[in-house]
């Protein structure tokens, strides 16, 4: 069968999901890319997919495509599928351990890179609150030259994700440094355990639960992404906002900023209470026009 052909058997099995032609298709694409390589050691890319279309290709590159789709139309992602996730300038390493990188995050990496370009600092150490895949804090380390993150984190499995990253990107890893904390109630305990004599960082940065069991989530999402990254504490949808807010400023520089993602619908509670202890504080609108990222300094 050739590899237009092989596109074609696997489009077919991911539209049967009623998925729109276009999303169909870029994942037929994701897919014929991830088994060619996968099988033949050798990278293909979309163009040649259309260029090549007549290239013969063995039984088992399309046995491998549609076991794939089969399984993409059982609502398992495709990032979980091919362990892949392209995020800001890098390719990811992920699986169901951690959250998938978003587009959505890329605007809080923009942010942080844009301020400090903007007002002509190098920064020096940054703290990230649950690094999760490792893809905030990496694209940092890429994108400012002299800075070392120190991050926090509480599931085991989710910083062997952060460190195997790390370790594939970066010229110098050691340039993370991942503290565990006991629990999910944790923020910056894990950071005043390693450094008792109090950090003094240039900014500190999260994406931190912020899903409620009363939000709309997709099946795709809620089924299969790791629960204690993406749900906040049931009896405090805001509390992650709250600590940060209260006890930030402990470690941060006088001139420290505060950059967070935020959920749309409690963005203005969230700014409300980052004003009431002394912070400047704006959102950012993301592409689709919603409040999605919160930059905090401190009040003079």
């Amino acid at each position: 069968m050739n590899l237009l052909k092989v596109f074609n058997q696997t489009k077919k099995i991911l539209l049967s999901s009623q998925k729109e032609e276009a999303v169909a298709q870029a994942e037929a694409e994701q897919i014929l890319i991830h088994c060619y390589q996968k099988l033949f050691n050798k990278t293909l890319n979309r163009i040649e997919i259309y260029q090549n279309s007549n290239q013969i290709e063995p039984p088992e590159f399309l046995d491998a495509t549609q076991k794939i789709a089969f399984k993409r139309i059982e609502g398992i992602p495709l990032q979980h599928l091919t362990g892949k996730q392209f995020f800001f300038n890098h390719e990811y390493y992920v699986n169901s351990d951690v959250l998938i990188p978003r587009p959505e995050t890329e605007l809080l990496v923009e942010a942080v890179i844009k301020d400090f370009n903007k007002r002509d600092v190098t920064p020096k150490l940054g703290i990230e609150i649950g690094i999760g895949s490792g893809a905030i804090s990496i694209e940092l380390l890429g994108e400012l030259s002299e800075l070392q993150m120190l991050a926090t984190e509480v599931s085991e499995k989710a910083k062997d994700v952060a460190k195997k990253n790390a370790q594939t990107i970066l010229p110098d890893p050691k340039r993370v440094k991942i503290l565990m904390a006991k629990n999910k109630m944790e923020v910056f305990e894990p950071i005043m355990i390693d450094n008792p004599s109090q950090v003094q960082a240039d900014f500190i940065v999260s994406n931190p639960p912020y899903i409620t069991f009363e939000d709309q989530l997709p099946n795709e999402v809620k089924d299969h992404e790791p629960h204690e990254a993406l749900f906040s504490l049931e009896e405090d949808p805001i509390y992650f906002y709250r600590v940060i807010a209260s006890e930030a400023k402990k470690f941060l520089t006088p001139a420290g900023k505060v950059f967070l993602e935020l959920p749309e619908q409690r963005a203005d509670v969230i700014l409300k209470y980052f004003q009431s202890q002394n912070w400047n504080a704006q959102l950012l609108l993301d592409l689709n026009h919603k409040k999605r990222i919160l930059i905090a300094s401190r009040s003079i």
